[in-house]
C-alpha cells in the first residue's frame, strides 16, 4: 500500500470518528444532547438563544429573560447574588420544577412561591392518561396570552404567589396510586405554573414540556404557544446551563459535549475535509 493511501484512509478515519462525536448523545432527562424522547434537543435547537455557564455574565443584563429547566439547586452565594442582582435590573427569571430542587433558591429570593412533588391526576387528560392532564390559564399574563389549554405530563403542584394555570376541577392528587379519585383525595383545581407578586419569577411544575416527545408535537393543545410565549416574555432569552439538567451528559457524553462547546469540532471538520479533497484531487491527476 502507498504512502498516499495510508495518509488517505487515515484521514477518513479520523473525520468519521470526529462526526460521530458530533452527533453523539446521551439518554439522561432534558438533556440537550439526548435526542431521544425525554431529551430537549429540539427545543434547544429551534430557541436560538444564548446559554449562560457563568453567572458573572448576568451582570448588567437587561430586558432579559433567564430559563433555567431542572435546576439542581445547588448555588453558590456569588450565583445567588448574581441572580439576585439579574432581579433588581429588571429580568425575569423562568423556572420549570417538578421535584422542587429550587425550592431554597425561590425562598432565597424571597418570591414566596414553591413547588411540591405530587401525584396530580385528573380525569381532564389527554391519551387516556390520568397523569396527562389539560391545564388552563387563571389569571391573564404575558405568558398565558393567546393560551386556551395546555397538556402536561406528570406535573407536581406549584405553591404561593399569583396562580396563572391551574388543572381542572376534575383534579386530585392521587396519594396510593390507584388512578381513582377517592374520599380522602378531594377533586379541585391545583396551580401548575405561577409566579410572584413583582412579576419577575415564574415557577412551571413540569419540564416534560420542553421534551422532544412533548415540544415536537406542534398540535398539542397550545403547548406550541405557550413554549413561545415563554421564549418571548423579554427581549432576550438566555439559558440557564450551569445547574439545570439540560446540561447534563455523564461519563463518554460529557467528554463528547465538552467537545462539542468548542470550536475543536469545526476546525477538524475543516481541515479534513480540505486535506481529504486535496488527496483526491492529487490521485485523479495521476
Amino acid at each position: 500500500m502507498k504512502a498516499w493511501h495510508i495518509v488517505f484512509f487515515g484521514l477518513l478515519i479520523v473525520a468519521l470518528l470526529i462526526v460521530d462525536i458530533h452527533f453523539s448523545g446521551n439518554d439522561n432527562d432534558f438533556s440537550r444532547y439526548n435526542y431521544n424522547w425525554n431529551g430537549t434537543s429540539q427545543f434547544y435547537d429551534d430557541a436560538g438563544s444564548e446559554i449562560i455557564t457563568d453567572y458573572s455574565s448576568l451582570y448588567g443584563r437587561k430586558n432579559s429573560t433567564l430559563l433555567m429547566i431542572e435546576p439542581d439547586g445547588r448555588f453558590t452565594s456569588s450565583e445567588i447574588t448574581a441572580l439576585m442582582r439579574f432581579i433588581r435590573d429588571g429580568n425575569k427569571i423562568f423556572i420549570s420544577d417538578e421535584p422542587g430542587n429550587s425550592n431554597t433558591l425561590l425562598g432565597i429570593l424571597g418570591t414566596g412561591i414553591s413547588v411540591t412533588p405530587a401525584n396530580l391526576s385528573s380525569v381532564d387528560m389527554e391519551y387516556n392518561n390520568k397523569r396527562f392532564i389539560i391545564c388552563y390559564p387563571y389569571k391573564e399574563d404575558r405568558v398565558t396570552a393567546g393560551v386556551e389549554s395546555v397538556a402536561l405530563n406528570s406535573p407536581s403542584v406549584a405553591y404561593g404567589g399569583v396562580s396563572l394555570m391551574r388543572s381542572s376541577f376534575l383534579s386530585w392528587i392521587d396519594t396510593n396510586g390507584n388512578g381513582k379519585a377517592e374520599a380522602s383525595e378531594p377533586l379541585g383545581k391545583r396551580s401548575v405554573m405561577v409566579r410572584d407578586e413583582a412579576g419577575q419569577v415564574y415557577l412551571l411544575s413540569d419540564s416534560s414540556l420542553f421534551i422532544n416527545r412533548m415540544y415536537g408535537y406542534k398540535r398539542l393543545r397550545d403547548n406550541d404557544r405557550f413554549i413561545q410565549n415563554i421564549m418571548g416574555l423579554s427581549d432576550n432569552l438566555l439559558v440557564e446551563y450551569r445547574h439545570s439538567a439540560a446540561a447534563s451528559a455523564d461519563g463518554l457524553s460529557g467528554i463528547l459535549s465538552g467537545l462539542k462547546n468548542t470550536d475543536f469540532i469545526k476546525i477538524s471538520v475543516i481541515i479534513i475535509v480540505a486535506l481529504l479533497t486535496i488527496f483526491a484531487l492529487v490521485r485523479r491527476e495521476k
